[in-house]
């Protein structure tokens, strides 16, 4: 069973991202379906491991959609001058925890759909080991990003987590 994209307009246009009504049509019966989809960049995440403490960074901040503060790996998205998705995290990295990292530090592990039913945004996820804090962190503008930190054993407890990035760094690191 397939779907044939017929159409598609944009439905919202904002600042970071689009919304896009699409028109699909059964490979079976023929029929139209209308399905919206939320269009946003591709975006990189990272679990990263602070060697001087031994201990994992996140950063805690308010999320819109949760209507919560969450606590979440460091991400953000990736933007039309990044030059690769390493360039990507290792500014994310400085922007949100204040450190500095080296790219032969930056070690790809997945890339995934979040929510492929809704969503085109696609994230890369890294592995990072950092030790030379430059700043001190926080995020840029108006983000308020507050730097917390997990030993591995503390991250066993994978239901502090609520988005499916920081379970799956998480596992990841209990694995």
């Amino acid at each position: 069973m397939s779907k044939k994209i017929t159409s598609e307009e944009v439905a919202y246009a904002g600042k970071f991202l689009q919304v896009k009504k699409y028109k699909l049509q059964s490979s079976i019966d023929s029929t139209e379906h209308v399905y919206e989809c939320l269009e946003r960049a591709d975006s990189v995440c990272a679990v990263v491991f602070n060697k001087e403490t031994d201990k994992y960074l996140f950063v805690k901040q308010f999320r819109v959609g949760a209507k919560k503060e969450m606590i979440e790996l460091v991400a953000g998205m990736v933007e039309k001058d990044d030059v690769s998705l390493e360039d990507c995290i290792i500014r994310e990295i400085a922007e949100e925890l204040g450190y500095s990292v080296n790219k032969d530090d930056v070690r790809f592990l997945y890339s995934f759909y979040s929510s492929p039913g809704a969503s085109t945004e696609k994230m890369h996820l890294f592995y990072v080991d950092v030790d030379q804090k430059i700043s001190a962190g926080g995020g840029i503008h108006d983000e308020d990003i507050e730097i917390v930190e997990f030993t591995a054993d503390e991250l066993m407890n994978v239901d502090m987590f609520e988005d499916v990035k920081t379970i799956l760094g998480a596992v990841w690191v209990n694995s």
